[in-house]
This record gives structure tokens, sequence and C-alpha cells, in this order.
């Protein structure tokens, strides 16, 4: 029984060694934990704000391209209206140069 007994004071005693820490210790440790955690703090408020500032540059960037596709395709249709035009003229000129070839031909005869 005294065996026993001695057994469980000295299981009691090995056990309650390695968890015993000095005062200045568990104080340092202590400190060093709460200014970790206000680092943490101060890195998720800086995440989330970059994570705003990402979605706000990912809607900017569609409503850009949005307005590049939009501005793309004015510029093929003026392009088809300018060359419409340039046709035109051109057959004007044409025909203007008919008709005078015509009237130079006209007043020989």
């Amino acid at each position: 029984m005294k065996d026993q007994i001695v057994r469980g004071l000295m299981a009691l005693v090995l056990v309650g060694l390695p968890g015993c820490v000095s005062q200045g210790t568990y104080e340092q440790t202590l400190k060093d934990l709460q200014s970790t955690k206000s680092d943490l703090d101060r890195l998720r408020v800086q995440n989330e704000a970059l994570n705003k500032q990402v979605i706000g540059l990912k809607e900017s960037g569609a409503k850009l391209k949005e307005e590049l596709d939009k501005t793309n395709a004015q510029i093929a249709s003026l392009k088809e209206d300018v060359s419409k035009e340039r046709q035109a003229a051109d057959n004007k000129v044409k025909d203007l140069d008919r008709q005078v070839k015509e009237l130079a031909k006209a007043k020989r005869t």
C-alpha cells in the first residue's frame, strides 16, 4: 500500500514538474500571444480592405471592357459607313468624268 502511495506521489511530481514555468516566462509568453493576436486582427482588417478593393477593381474592369466592346462596335460601324460613302463618292466621280467626256465629245462635234 505504501508502495502505491509513493508511486502515486512520484507520478504526480513527475507530471507536475514539466508543467511548471516561471512567472516571467508565463508573462512574456502571454505578452507575445497578445501581440500576435493584435497583429492577426490588423492583418484581417487589411485583408478585408484589400479584398474589397479587388472586387471593386474587377467590377471596374468589367465595366471598362463592356464600354470598350461598345466602342469597338461603333468604330466598326463608322468604318463601314465611311467605306460606303467613299464608294458612293468614287461612283459620283466616275459619273462626272463620263459626263465631262460626253460633253467634250459633243462640243467637238
